[in-house]
């Protein structure tokens, strides 16, 4: 997945924080992490390990400092690890909906993980960052526009339905 201009955007936006949380950290080795680096500012990278790239963790900018936690958004406590950042970015999603045996755990993931970091963001006063996708746009006929009705959302996949949902 590429960083989107509005994501960076938000990055620029993120420069006077001192403490980044970046979830699902390893899920696009290295691409966000690069953008968010703020010089100064301390990202902590939370990921399951789940995807195994763990060269995600290598050649990180020098401009910021990391720490690594292994966590699972359905079960961590998240409040703790939340409570001492100025902003989450949660990227955590399970996608591969072609996978049976997979359904349960990605609508956990997707819906009830979702949920989880959103409270726990709630409750501490912490700013979060919940990038959409544009699966949940449908098939594309010429621009597409965040503003537009609700009625125009035509979700590609069932995991754009669950991001769509978990967005509301």
């Amino acid at each position: 997945r590429r960083t989107t201009e509005g994501e960076r955007e938000v990055a620029r936006g993120l420069q006077s924080l001192l403490r980044v949380l970046l979830e699902a950290a390893l899920d696009d080795p290295r691409e966000g992490q690069r953008e968010l680096a703020p010089g100064g500012a301390e990202i902590v990278l939370l990921d399951n390990l789940a995807t195994e790239r763990y060269a995600s963790l290598y050649d990180l900018p020098a401009a910021a400092q990391y720490q690594f936690i292994e966590a699972d958004v359905l079960t961590a406590d998240l409040s703790a690890i939340f409570g001492a950042a100025d902003a989450v970015i949660h990227l955590a999603a399970l996608t591969n909906t072609a996978r049976e045996d997979m359904r349960d755990r990605m609508y956990k993931v997707n819906l009830e993980g979702t949920a989880r970091v959103a409270r726990a963001c709630a409750a501490l006063g912490v700013g979060l960052l919940f990038p959409s996708t544009t699966s949940v746009y449908g098939v594309p006929h010429g621009i597409v526009s965040e503003d537009c009705a609700p009625q125009d959302l035509r979700p590609q996949s069932l995991y754009a339905s669950w991001k769509l949902q978990s967005e509301e």
